[in-house]
């Protein structure tokens, strides 16, 4: 397959390449499931986790090749090697609970990602990372394709069980990315949480199908939580950097992927290949599992058009349409206009906190796709409440909303103008776009004139470049209008520009039409700026008023935090472990009727054959698994990271 541009938004798809990619599925998930097994006899992972969950973690291989071995029994759907192919990675992904709290192997630090009032971290050591990694890159080859029932319900317990550990890996991901990586371990740990969020990808991908897999699917599968959508994203983004699959959009992390991949190269006659999957030896004795570099290519420019997509109102309003919202048809346009708002603001909020920003870019540069990624930042700077909206007045809410936007707003432009070169060369990347065949556009030109308004670009004659590139856009009336726009907000004058010449060329009867765009212009305009076109056709542009951007000390800080914030800061106290206060992933019940996560409780009995709590004689045998409660927490946490009605 080619790594061919992708079309613009919303409508991005790559070719489906399920057929070539998982044409033995079976040959590939024994790799993974091996890669597990050798996972398993390491001192690393011994160290991390006690013996009891090792036999469990070797048995569960065992039966998984076993599984895998056998001809497959009762249809695609019913599989039994898919089956123990799951219920591995679950095994992996439960290896998490079993750290002991403390545990240090030498990889955890001051965390970056700070998550409500807490830095949280990935403190489970490399081990637990790439067993998990290789854990989901079984599942991802194993499991059901097509949008079988089955494979769907498999899909939604992972997303549950991956939901437990969200914080964790945003957390590790941010510090990895905040300077530049040294040591060996801190390099495997970032591919190790990379491996994690791409083999994640790469099995939604597979259930659903590339085809159908888009923004809308992606935010599902990410809780609606913007800051995990996009802590997914950087790691795909820097697991394809560490295999030297693509740009970092970081001079650190672009050595770093340099570094691993040449390690990679070295060791390619080494590692055990099998079709598209490869498994290398990491720095040190462990091994990872990866995708061959072809397909990691392709889902890093997937994941980069899903990330693109998310601010369009079908992603927004995905829980009413899902029901979260009751009554939808009374919802008011001032509502939705505010949920939509709030939905922005969050993206807004977690580009900054996520820090993805230069891996965008750098995706964007490769593929010629400014266009996509112009939408993307027009949407997210939401330039239509720059003005006072329509809709501002129609509560005490609404003017809070409008003013958290701005702030949001602002805060991005800050952010974006510490990178304002490279942000601009991106989003001019449209040459090879052009040589597919693919036209800019109106709309093109008017993203990005609402980006130039809050970050404008070093060279004020972007304008005129645009015209070059599509000469034929020098006869549209709306094409001129939203380039004029651009060059008054970017702070071009008129004189001696190829933008002039093509409006002083447009016959009588087009002027009108120009300024009539302006008029029902919805974005941010510099009326100066505007006026100095508006000579070159001895025409007044209608006035338009315009908010500056809000002043950074005097915004309002009450921006809505993100779910993935309430997720680790609100879990109620049953459904955290009576120990050690962390969320339950595998609870267990006492006969005093405490409940507590059975690897702690294992830990404290082997330390004292005593209830922690009560101080009564007590054994792990005796504490009953209580499924129902591990159901409940999962429909907490799925609920409680997706925004309800009262939010807007």
């Amino acid at each position: 397959l080619k790594c061919s541009s992708p079309p613009a938004v919303p409508s991005f798809r790559l070719a489906d390449m399920s057929s070539s990619f998982h044409a033995d599925g079976r040959c590939h998930a024994v790799v993974a499931v091996e890669a597990v097994s050798r996972l398993a006899a390491s001192f690393d992972l011994r160290a991390a986790v006690g013996e009891a969950d090792i036999a469990r973690l070797e048995a569960e291989a065992e039966q998984a090749l076993e599984a895998l071995d056998a001809e497959a029994q009762g249809g695609p759907e019913m599989d039994p090697g898919a089956v123990a192919c799951c219920d591995l990675a679950r095994r992996c992904l439960g290896l998490a609970a079993a750290v002991e709290k403390g545990f240090d192997d030498g990889t955890v630090g001051v965390g970056c990602g700070d998550v409500g009032d807490e830095a949280w971290d990935w403190d489970f050591g490399i081990a637990v990372a790439e067993v998990i990694a290789n854990g989901l890159a079984a599942m991802a080859a194993a499991i059901p394709a097509g949008g079988s029932a089955f494979g769907m319900q498999l899909l939604e317990d992972l997303g549950r069980d991956l939901d437990c550990l969200s914080a964790h890996l945003f957390g590790g991901l941010c510090r990895l990315s905040c300077g530049a990586l040294t040591r060996d371990r801190d390099i495997r740990l970032r591919r190790a949480l990379g491996g994690i969020c791409i083999w994640a990808v790469i099995a939604v991908c597979r259930v659903v199908g590339l085809d159908r897999f888009n923004s809308t699917i992606f935010w599902e599968f990410a809780s609606c939580d913007a800051l995990w959508a996009l802590a997914l994203a950087k790691g795909v983004f820097a697991f394809a950097a560490s295999c030297g699959a693509g740009g970092a959009g970081e001079g650190e992390a672009a050595q770093g992927g340099a570094a691993e991949a040449e390690t990679e190269a070295e060791g390619e006659g080494e590692g055990a290949g099998c079709g598209s999957f490869v498994v290398m030896p990491a720095i040190g004795s462990l091994y990872v599992v990866r995708p061959a570099f072809e397909y990691i290519g392709l889902v890093r420019r997937c994941i980069f058009g899903v990330i693109c997509g998310l601010p369009q109102p079908s992603v927004a309003f995905l829980a009413e349409v899902d029901g979260d919202v009751e009554e939808s048809e009374d919802i008011t346009i001032a509502e939705r206009s505010m949920w939509l708002a709030r939905h922005r603001l969050l993206l807004a909020t977690a580009m900054i906190e996520s820090d993805i920003t230069d891996m965008l870019i750098a995706t964007c540069k490769e593929s010629g796709a400014g266009p996509d990624l112009a939408s993307f930042f027009a949407a997210v700077l939401q330039p239509d409440v720059a003005r006072d909206p329509q809709w501002v007045a129609s509560s005490s809410e609404a003017t809070e909303r409008v003013q958290c936007a701005r702030a949001a707003s602002a805060s991005l432009a800050q952010h974006l103008q510490a990178r304002i070169r490279s942000l601009w060369e991106a989003v001019g990347s449209v040459e090879e776009g052009e040589r597919a065949g693919r036209r800019v556009s109106a709309s093109f030109f008017a993203d990005c004139a609402s980006i130039a308004y809050f970050v404008p670009p070093p060279s004020a004659g972007l304008a005129d470049r645009f015209l070059a590139v599509d000469v034929g856009v020098a006869a549209e009336p709306a094409a001129l209008a939203a380039l004029c726009a651009l060059a008054s907000n970017a702070g071009q004058m008129p004189r001696d520009s190829a933008l002039a010449a093509a409006l002083a060329a447009l016959p009588a009867d087009s002027h009108a039409q120009v300024v009539q765009r302006w008029a029902h212009w919805r974005g941010p305009l510099s009326d100066i700026g505007l006026g100095r076109w508006a000579r070159v056709l001895n025409m007044a542009p209608v006035p338009m008023p315009v908010s500056g951007l809000p002043s950074l000390q005097t915004a309002p800080a009450s921006v809505a935090p993100s779910p993935l914030q309430g997720l680790v800061q609100g879990a109620p106290s049953e459904f955290r472990c009576a120990i050690d206060g962390r969320l339950l992933m595998d609870p267990v019940r006492a006969p005093s009727g405490h409940v507590f996560e059975r690897a702690a409780l294992a830990r404290a009995l082997a330390a004292s054959p005593c209830c922690p709590l009560t101080g009564a004689s007590l054994t792990i045998e005796a504490c009953v698994r209580d499924p129902e409660l591990r159901r409940q927490i999962r429909l907490w946490v799925r609920a409680s990271r997706r925004p309800g009605r009262a939010a807007g």
